[in-house]
C-alpha cells in the first residue's frame, strides 16, 4: 500500500492544503492533513491503508484508523469522499491584498459575498455578519460555504485597531467562525 503515497500526497498538494508525512522505523508511514476545518490522518503499511477524522473527541489519536482497506480502489474512493464532501461547497475568497484599511475590508466583502444588489450594504460589523449568512445573491441563507482569508497575515497586521480590547481582525474572525453554515480557511 505504499505505493498509493504519490497519489495521496499529489492530491493534498494540488489543493494547496496543509499536510505532513511522518515515516517511522517500521516502514508505517502516516499522513496528516487539514481539509477546512477538519484533520484527518492516513495510516500506511505494507497491506493495509486506514483513514481516520480527528476530532476532540477522539483525541488522543487511536493508532487504529477509522476505515481500514485491504486495496486501493476502496481506499480511493473513500479517500475521494474526503474532498467531495468538503469541495462541494461554494468557495468564496477575500483577498487581504485587495484592501489596506477597515472601510476597505467592507468593500472587499461586498465584492464577494454580494451580487446585483440595488442598495448599498451596511459597512459595520452587524451588517458583515448578515452578509455572512447569505441571501445577498452568492450563496443561499446559510448554505455551507468554504471562506479563505487569502493573505491573512497582511490583513491581521493592518486591521491591528483595538475595539472593546481585541483587533478589528480577531473581532472579524470570531464573527466568521460563530457561523456553523462556513468552513473558514486563513492563509
Amino acid at each position: 500500500m505504499v505505493d498509493l503515497l504519490p497519489y495521496i500526497v499529489g492530491k493534498i498538494e494540488r489543493l494547496k492544503l496543509k499536510h505532513e508525512v511522518h515515516s517511522f522505523d517500521s516502514g508505517a508511514i502516516m499522513v496528516d492533513f487539514w481539509v477546512g476545518q477538519c484533520f484527518y490522518v492516513v495510516q500506511i503499511d505494507n497491506d493495509t491503508i486506514g483513514i481516520s477524522l480527528v476530532t476532540e473527541e477522539t483525541t488522543p489519536f487511536d493508532v487504529i484508523p477509522d476505515y481500514s482497506f485491504k486495496n486501493s480502489k476502496d481506499f480511493k474512493t473513500a479517500f475521494e469522499k474526503v474532498f467531495h464532501d468538503q469541495f462541494d461547497k461554494k468557495v468564496i475568497i477575500i483577498k487581504g491584498d485587495s484592501f489596506s484599511s477597515f472601510e476597505g475590508f467592507y468593500d472587499e466583502v461586498d465584492t464577494v459575498l454580494t451580487k446585483n444588489l440595488n442598495w448599498k450594504t451596511g459597512h459595520n460589523l452587524d451588517a458583515f455578519n448578515d452578509l455572512l449568512r447569505g441571501g445577498f445573491g452568492v450563496h443561499e441563507y446559510e448554505e455551507p460555504i468554504t471562506l479563505i482569508w487569502e493573505n491573512s497575515h497582511k490583513s491581521k497586521a493592518e486591521l491591528n485597531m483595538i475595539r472593546n480590547e481585541r483587533t478589528i481582525y480577531e473581532i472579524l474572525v470570531d464573527i466568521i467562525k460563530s457561523h456553523a453554515h462556513i468552513d473558514f480557511i486563513e492563509r
